[in-house]
């Protein structure tokens, strides 16, 4: 993908590395469920670049979204085979609004396209 990805990210003043070359392997999987629930499943994938991350930040750009390593942030919950969950109903509602996803008819979205950024605990999501 284009630096431009970078340079969405950089604004945040969060990195300053090269990403890497796109992968399509595992799905990033937001949940917005009417009952609660709401939540963001991060894929085995994804976290073999946030390894040992306990908590992360999601910066919202254009069509991509970031995860990376952020102390302080929102939790990360580790599941059985190397997935992991965030938690966070307000987080998928700022999403939903930002993106103008319709949970309308269904609870879930799945991303596959994303890749790592190079250097860094963090990868980037085209979510549009």
């Amino acid at each position: 993908m284009e630096n431009s990805l970078l340079d969405l990210f950089d604004l945040a003043a969060e990195c300053t590395a090269e990403p890497k070359s796109a992968r399509k392997v595992g799905a990033l999987t937001i949940v917005c469920h009417p009952n609660g629930g709401s939540r963001i499943r991060v894929p085995k994938p994804m976290m073999a670049y946030l390894q040992d991350v306990k908590a992360v930040g999601v910066k919202m750009a254009d069509d991509h979204m970031f995860i990376f390593a952020k102390d302080g942030g929102h939790e990360l919950r580790p599941e059985k085979g190397g997935a992991a969950v965030i938690y966070s109903g307000e987080l998928v509602q700022e999403l939903a609004e930002k993106y103008s996803w319709d949970f309308g008819t269904t609870h879930s979205l799945h991303f596959d396209e994303w890749e790592a950024l190079d250097g860094k605990q963090a990868v980037a999501i085209k979510v549009a």
